[in-house]
C-alpha cells in the first residue's frame, strides 16, 4: 500500500449498540448515517420528554473509531462542537452540545428528517438537477459558507454527502469534523487546533473533492472551499465530475479540462470555470463573489455590457 492509500485506509470502529442511554439522557434508537470517524444516531432525549418537548429526539454522533487513532477522533468531534456553536446559520446544522460518557464521545445535534445531496444525485437526477434548482442550492450552501468564511472557519471537506436537503426544502451544510480555523500570521506558530495532523493520520480528506494544496499537505484555506465549492456546483448540474473523478493533481498533470454544461451560459461557465481552476492563484477569490457573479441574471449582464460599465 502506497504512502496516499495509508491516509485513506479505514481504522478499526466500534459503535455503541441501539438502546444504550448515553449520560442516562440520550436513547439510542436508529442509526441514520456514518463518516469517516464516526456514526450518527436518532435519539430520544430524557430531558426533552420530560419537557413535553415537540421534538423530543435529537441527532448524536459518536466517535466510533478503536486503537491509536481514537484520541485523535475524539479531538476532532469536540473541536467539531465548538466551532459549530459559534457557526448559528440557517444553512449550517445547528450544534447544541457535546459530551462523554465512558468511552463514548459525542456531539447533539438537532434532529434532520430528508436526503442528503448525495442521495439525490444517485436517483431519478443522475444527469443533474435542472438549473433553478442548482442555482438556488447555490446561494444557501454559498450563503453558508460565506458566513462560516466571515468568521475565519473553513469547511474542508465539502461533497454531496455534507449538504442536507430537508422534507420542508431547507439546506443543511453538516459535518465540520474537519473545520479549520484560519490564524492571523502573528499566532499561526501555536495552533492546538491544527488540521493537517488529523488528516494525515486519519485520512479525513475526500480526494476528488480536494485542491492540490490540501491533496500535497497544505493546511485548508477558503480556497480550497471554494475548488470543493466548483465540483460541487459541477456535480448538481451535470451529475457527473468536472474531471472524471481524477483529483486535482491528475487533472493538472493530464491537462485535463472540464467540458461546459449545456445549461450554462458563457458568463456563468466562466465563473464557475474559474472556481473549478486547479491552481489557486488562477481560482475565483470567494464564495460571495462566485455566488453573486454565478446567480446574475442573463439580461443584467446584457444591460451592463450595452451601458460600457465594467461589471465587477
Amino acid at each position: 500500500m502506497s504512502a496516499m492509500d495509508d491516509r485513506f485506509a479505514v481504522p478499526d470502529r466500534a459503535p455503541p449498540p441501539l438502546g444504550v442511554h448515553l449520560r442516562g439522557r440520550y436513547r439510542l434508537l436508529e442509526i441514520v448515517g456514518r463518516g469517516g470517524t464516526s456514526t450518527v444516531f436518532r435519539a430520544e432525549d430524557a430531558v426533552r420528554l420530560r419537557a413535553r418537548s415537540p421534538r423530543p429526539q435529537v441527532a448524536v454522533k459518536v466517535v466510533d473509531l478503536v486503537g491509536e487513532y481514537q484520541s485523535d477522533a475524539v479531538e476532532l468531534l469536540h473541536r467539531e462542537a465548538r466551532r459549530m456553536q459559534g457557526l448559528a446559520h440557517p444553512n449550517i446544522v445547528k450544534v447544541f452540545d457535546s459530551d462523554t460518557d465512558g468511552r463514548y464521545h459525542f456531539i447533539i445535534m438537532e434532529l434532520l428528517s430528508g436526503a442528503t445531496l448525495a442521495q439525490i444525485l444517485r436517483g431519478p437526477a443522475t444527469g443533474g438537477l435542472p438549473l433553478d434548482q442548482a442555482m438556488g442550492l447555490v446561494r444557501r450552501i454559498g450563503s453558508a459558507l460565506a458566513f462560516a468564511h466571515a468568521r475565519d472557519v473553513v469547511h474542508a471537506d465539502l461533497k454531496p454527502s455534507n449538504v442536507f436537503i430537508t422534507r420542508n426544502r431547507s439546506v443543511k451544510l453538516l459535518d465540520f469534523g474537519l473545520a479549520h480555523a484560519i490564524r492571523p500570521a502573528a499566532l499561526a506558530e501555536v495552533d492546538e487546533d491544527a488540521t493537517i495532523l488529523y488528516i494525515e493520520r486519519l485520512g479525513g480528506l475526500t480526494p476528488q473533492f480536494a485542491s492540490i494544496e490540501m491533496l500535497t499537505g497544505g493546511a485548508p484555506t477558503k480556497a480550497c472551499d471554494i475548488y470543493a465549492f466548483g465540483v460541487l456546483t459541477y456535480l448538481m448540474l451535470c451529475g457527473r465530475h468536472p474531471y472524471r473523478r481524477k483529483t486535482a493533481i491528475e487533472a493538472h498533470r493530464e491537462g485535463l479540462e472540464p467540458i461546459r454544461p449545456p445549461q450554462l451560459d458563457k458568463a456563468r461557465w466562466r465563473t464557475l470555470r474559474a472556481a473549478l481552476e486547479v491552481d489557486s492563484a488562477r481560482r475565483i477569490q470567494s464564495i460571495e463573489a462566485f455566488v453573486e457573479t454565478f446567480n446574475e441574471p442573463s439580461w443584467f449582464r446584457r444591460l451592463i455590457r450595452r451601458s460600457g460599465v465594467a461589471a465587477l
